[in-house]
């Protein structure tokens, strides 16, 4: 099904270090948008509430008193 790929080793390190870069400009686009942001967009969303509470965790015991 798969077939693995016999590149030349100059070509894996470029590609390597393509992808490297690629992931870190999206890093790096991210950070300067965040740091960019104006103070009232930064409140802004500070104050936005979530759409739907957020559900229990079915894993965390109840801490009914009538349980024991």
């Amino acid at each position: 099904m798969f077939q693995r790929m016999n590149l030349p080793p100059a070509a894996t390190e470029v590609i390597t270090i393509a992808a490297f870069c690629f992931a870190l400009s999206i890093f790096v686009a991210f950070a300067w948008r965040a740091v960019r942001m104006r103070r009232s967009d930064i409140t802004r969303l500070a104050q936005m509430p979530f759409e739907t509470a957020t559900p229990e965790s079915r894993h965390e015991p109840k801490s009914d008193s009538s349980s024991r």
